[in-house]
């Protein structure tokens, strides 16, 4: 981008050697290098937000690739478990709850109950 720059500035001195100033269209000359320079700077800064986005974008990919890694690594490891298993379901019976309006107990069948109430 230094090169955008550097013509720019050649321009403006081309301009200024010849007194385009003094000139018929020498305001208009003056006035697109003005512009020449404000993009410059322009394309200089989206160059660097670019470049900026681009560093963070590669660490969402890492951070990203170590989540994938860990929950096919979960996956593997429930892979062993079936969830649809029938024996864990049959382990509950509705004897195992006492239903009230304002509160649930679950006996467990050893010395231990856990009661919930609504508030």
């Amino acid at each position: 981008m230094e090169h955008l720059h550097e013509n720019i500035g050649y321009l403006r001195g081309l301009a200024e050697g010849l007194n385009v100033e003094e000139q018929k269209n020498g305001k208009i000359v003056l006035a697109i290098i003005d512009c020449l320079d404000e993009m410059a700077y322009a394309i200089n800064q989206l160059s660097q937000d670019v470049d900026e986005v681009e560093a963070y974008v590669e660490e969402v990919d890492k951070d990203l690739a170590e989540v994938e890694d860990f929950i096919m690594e979960l996956d593997d490891e429930f892979d062993e478990f079936d969830l649809y298993d029938d024996e864990f379901y049959d382990e509950f019976n509705d004897d195992d709850f006492e239903y009230s309006e304002d509160e649930i107990t679950i006996a467990s069948g050893s010395d231990h109950e856990c009661t919930c109430q609504s508030e």
